[in-house]
């Protein structure tokens, strides 16, 4: 499971009540000036702006024109997380995973993941489908992985869609369908999962040609389905 980057979690402020402190942070980000950002978004968040109190977490977290702080970071990522904010439930769920701000502890993970990707968070839903079939904070459980796994991959999550194939490919939790395998990789590799490519063609060795037919063509059924590209 990756933690969400700076770079993605800029995107929150399209659903969020707009805040001038916050807009005026967003842009002094985007142009790396990150000590008027630190002073917009407090005052942003001082006046409830939830992606505000987000955006101090990143700043504490990563040392962005303040020194790095883990507790503050997570002040303000909790903040953020208890008001609902979903990148921010999966920021937090993330930190309790990797043990970086804070004590591991794969409970709080999962908690917090799955109160992301119960909003229909992309990333957390990928995160909870991992939690799941790893057994990490949950019961392990591949038939919750998969459907996680679907509901991020149709967000074009390509990595999630990588692991439905792989789970195809070795029969885990499924069984074992090299056609499906090929199709699902074939859909990963469409929309940019290139390390998808090395497990497509590793499929394609083992596919008669006729097998390999009907994957081709259910590969663009599935795009046409998941995507609306024909």
């Amino acid at each position: 499971m990756h933690l969400i980057t700076i770079g993605l979690w800029l995107l929150i402020w399209l659903a969020t009540p707009s805040y001038a402190g916050f807009d005026e942070g967003y842009a002094a980000f985007k142009q790396e000036n990150y000590a008027h950002a630190h002073r917009a978004w407090k005052a942003a968040a001082a006046e409830g702006s939830v992606a505000a109190k987000f955006g101090l977490g990143i700043l504490y977290a990563n040392g962005l024109a303040v020194a790095k702080n883990p507790q503050q970071a997570l002040f303000w990522f909790n903040q953020a997380a208890e008001q609902g904010n979903a990148p921010a439930q999966f920021q937090l769920g993330s930190e309790y995973y990797t043990g970086r701000l804070v004590s591991k502890d794969l409970n709080q993970a999962a908690y917090w993941i799955t109160q992301a990707a119960k909003q229909g968070y992309a990333k957390a839903e990928f995160g909870l489908g991992c939690l799941y079939y790893e057994g990490a904070g949950v019961t392990k459980d591949y038939q919750q992985a998969l459907s996680w796994f679907r509901e991020a991959g149709k967000k074009r999550i390509p990595g999630a869609i990588i692991n439905i194939g792989g789970m195809y490919a070795k029969g885990i939790g499924v069984p074992r369908n090299l056609i499906f395998a090929y199709a699902y990789f074939s859909l990963a590799a469409r929309i940019g999962g290139t390390e998808a490519l090395n497990y497509k063609t590793e499929i394609q060795r083992q596919l008669g040609s006729a097998d390999l037919v009907d994957a081709q063509i259910l590969a663009e059924s599935w795009m046409s389905e998941w995507f609306g590209v024909q």
